[in-house]
């Protein structure tokens, strides 16, 4: 591992009677296992593009990557990958945290690599290791996404030519079809009456009925909440990584404003009055302004708010689904009544339609069941048999 030391420095020129200013980066590095040194220094004309220049070296370096600017190792240009999206895109802890050990752990063996030299052999052997490994095909699928990014990355700032992406290309192991679990309306519906005499009956029920994420639930304010007009705000969320944060929505099409069904606004009435009773009864509460918190006024952990709804689950005898789970009953049992995909879209913040479009290959089997008992009923009506498909005109 290579020790870093670097500084910025000002210095002046002159020439024909004129004086100008640049600001110089110098690194330094000393390779422990080696005895090598490297000096390097890189001129800009603002300093804070110098200092910036330091950051991301040290951040090489820290990874034992190779500080080369014409040609980085894949390990340089990783970790220029998470400071990407650390300082520029902004992730989420927990996006940063897994990418972080994928980075770390998982693409390892690939960092020694320079970024030009790395192949698809290279990548599909890598999928091979840690499937060997006992990886499922989604955790290589995690892998296989995080190079393809850092690679798109890498070209689009010219260290790679344009479609050289090898993450792309190489052969990864086949995907299972995910089936994304949920209640049907009827168990939903169950659920529901038990939950009215829970303390996070309210966020479980509204979190169900409007389809919302976990984190835009709890992040819900009651001054976005206008229960008059019959509207629902979405403009923040709120994620528990080691202490809670306020973040930004998950994308543009998150941010939206749902219609409030009656029954909703009523239930959001009475939650508002047992929340405060309980400021009023609770020394120490804390003013959040949210409009579901725990049993001091501040955000509710996700972590027990799961623990909470598994054990409603199990003592009213019904299939057990997790919180962001009731997300998906909420939008499978608005398909199933009817409500328009286009709808649906808009109330779930999703980007594309498409993404919408999985609720309703979800409803295929109900939809199939449906078809196998009208037929049963009415078959010998028409000609058939109950148990056939009948007979054709």
């Amino acid at each position: 591992m290579a020790q870093f030391a670097g500084h910025v420095r000002k210095r002046q020129y002159k020439r024909n009677g004129r004086v100008w200013s640049r600001f110089v980066a110098t690194i330094e590095l000393n390779d422990s296992e080696t005895g090598d040194r490297e000096r390097r220094e890189k001129s800009f004309a603002r300093e804070r593009d110098a200092k910036a220049s330091l950051r991301e070296q040290s951040t090489f370096a820290a990874v034992g990557a190779r500080v080369d600017h014409e040609h980085p190792t894949v390990g340089a240009t990783l970790q220029s990958w998470l400071t990407h999206g650390e300082q520029v895109k902004e992730w989420s802890p927990s996006h940063l945290r897994r990418s972080r050990y994928l980075v770390e752990h998982d693409l390892a063996s690939l960092h020694r690599f320079r970024l030009d030299r790395l192949t698809v052999d290279h990548v599909e052997e890598l999928f091979a290791q840690r499937r060997a490994a006992g990886l499922s095909p989604d955790s290589v699928r995690l892998i296989r996404a995080a190079l393809s990014a850092a690679l798109n990355l890498a070209i689009r700032r010219r260290l790679l030519p344009p479609g050289h992406n090898v993450a792309r290309l190489a052969q990864g192991p086949e995907l299972r079809q995910h089936r994304p679990n949920f209640l049907t309306p009827e168990i939903a519906a169950q659920l529901l009456a038990v939950l009215q005499h829970e303390r996070l009956g309210a966020l479980f029920s509204v979190s169900m009925l409007l389809a919302l994420r976990p984190s835009e639930a709890i992040g819900l304010r009651w001054e976005d909440v206008d229960l008059e007009a019959g509207e629902l705000h979405i403009r923040q969320s709120i994620q528990h990584e080691q202490g809670y944060a306020v973040r930004q929505l998950k994308t543009e099409s998150s941010a939206r404003t749902i219609a409030i069904p009656e029954a909703v606004a009523e239930l959001l009435r009475r939650h508002r009055l047992t929340q405060l009773e309980a400021r009023v009864s609770t020394s120490g509460w804390l003013d959040s302004g949210l409009v579901f918190t725990n049993t001091h006024g501040g955000p509710v952990y996700e972590a027990a708010a799961n623990r909470t709804l598994r054990r409603v689950l199990d003592a009213a005898g019904l299939p057990r689904v997790k919180f962001y789970e009731l997300r998906h009953t909420g939008a499978t049992a608005m398909l199933a009544l009817g409500v328009p995909l286009e709808q649906i879209q808009e109330t779930l913040g999703h980007t594309t339609i498409n993404t919408t479009r999985r609720y309703a290959k979800l409803l295929e089997p109900a939809r199939r069941d449906a078809a196998a008992r009208v037929n049963a009923f009415f078959g010998a009506s028409l000609g058939g048999t109950s148990g056939g498909t009948g007979r054709r005109i």
